[in-house]
């Protein structure tokens, strides 16, 4: 009986982690905090994030594949990482933090990037293309002096503003351009406050970009801001897998997918002091639209990684007693 019930114990654990790694993640943002408004000269600490600010016990760390800097002056600083934990109420939350020197007047770009993650809809017995996610995210500082928020370092999928990021205020309209390989794309994006699901096309700002990759969101609340644009590419390709996921692939691996996304995250402040008079709400998009995908391979975001994760555990508590059952 004590053995059926490690043998649960077990299984159980192995199930959870599972879907917490490639459903969970997958429908995971990465983002980044720091101060957008610093006295310079200074030093400051950089969060790199990879969860949701308005579930903060989401966030986790995972392979990097850089974290720099972009100063006034041209010249780019590759950041040190290191782990670290307790983010915002969550205790047993985690993230890669960093120490960046600011000693130049002007707009500084802190951008990230992370490990492209493979995803198989068929590990869960679910119909759909293996996709391949990679992700940036970037944060725009300002430093006093010349303001330069208006020009892209270079991502290969990046979100450009057209209105000053800082200093906006509650009833402004913040527009952007989304940019592939630098030229203006058609993609899809969302907007949300810190304290809403980017996620939940009930409260998240969503819709398609202009031909030219422009879009508007208003600026309802105070406090941090993620903007996201996402683009995905229907193209067969050939990821090596840079790490090890249980039994699923592991380093070296060479693995086909059907469908390559590209996502992209930058982190924006609103204040309420002055708050300008309540404007128009950007545009949105067409009627019923869901908003953009959580998981690679999914049609529910993080309510699917969510009710995946139910499943999963129900399915594997009741293998998991009938084969303890079977072993007496």
């Amino acid at each position: 009986m004590i053995k059926g019930i490690r043998l649960i114990a077990a299984m159980l654990l192995a199930g959870i982690l599972f879907i917490a790694v490639t459903g969970l993640a997958s429908a995971h943002n990465l983002y980044i905090e720091t101060d957008t408004n610093p006295e310079i000269p200074t030093e400051q600490e950089v969060q790199i994030l990879f969860g949701h600010p308005n579930a903060p016990e989401s966030c986790m760390t995972v392979p990097m594949e850089y974290a720099r800097v972009y100063k006034p002056d041209g010249t780019i600083v590759e950041l040190e990482l290191k782990e670290d934990s307790g983010y915002r109420t969550a205790s047993e939350a985690t993230y890669w933090s960093a120490k960046v020197t600011l000693d130049q007047e002007g707009d500084y770009v802190i951008a990230a990037s992370r490990v492209p993650i493979y995803f198989s809809p068929a590990w869960h017995d679910l119909a759909g293309s293996p996709e391949l996610t990679r992700d940036w995210a970037k944060v725009i500082v300002h430093g006093g002096g010349e303001e330069q928020w208006q020009k892209a370092v270079g991502l290969p999928f990046e979100i450009v503003p057209l209105v000053s990021p800082y200093g906006l205020r509650v009833g402004d309209t913040f527009r952007a351009q989304v940019l592939f390989n630098g030229e203006p794309i058609k993609a899809e994006y969302a907007a949300a406050h810190e304290t809403e699901s980017i996620h939940d096309p009930e409260v998240a700002q969503t819709g398609e970009t202009a031909e030219d990759g422009t879009f508007s969101i208003y600026i309802s609340k105070s406090g941090m801001w993620t903007v996201k644009g996402e683009y995905d590419i229907e193209e067969p390709g050939t990821w090596t897998a840079t790490f090890d996921l249980g039994g699923y692939f592991k380093e070296g691996d060479k693995l086909d997918y059907e469908v390559e996304r590209y996502q992209t995250m930058m982190t924006m402040w609103a204040s309420s002091l002055g708050a300008s008079p309540p404007g128009p709400q950007g545009p949105e998009g067409p009627p019923g639209q869901q908003g953009l995908a959580g998981p690679p391979g999914s049609a529910g975001g993080a309510t699917w990684a969510y009710a995946a994760l139910g499943v999963a555990i129900v399915a594997v508590l009741l293998g998991a007693i009938s084969l303890a059952r079977e072993r007496g």
